[in-house]
């Protein structure tokens, strides 16, 4: 009856240990889907304040140009 119940009892450990494992695997899929995510956001809007910036400085100088 003893190794009966510590069987058991190992089995519920293996069993909550590989619920665990599992929950903190598809947190670490999101957290990983969530920073690709936000870094292409950051690349992107770098990329559009690069742009922007360099059709400032044309239009700056354009404007300068026709003064």
């Amino acid at each position: 009856m003893v190794i009966y119940s510590l069987n058991t009892r190992n089995d519920d450990l293996e069993f909550d240990l590989e619920n665990t494992k599992g929950a903190y695997e598809e947190r670490l899929q999101l957290c990983q889907e969530q920073l690709e995510l936000m870094s292409s956001s950051v690349k992107q809007q770098k990329s559009n304040n690069y742009l922007s910036d360099d059709l400032n400085k044309g239009n700056d100088s354009k404007a300068l140009n026709v003064r």
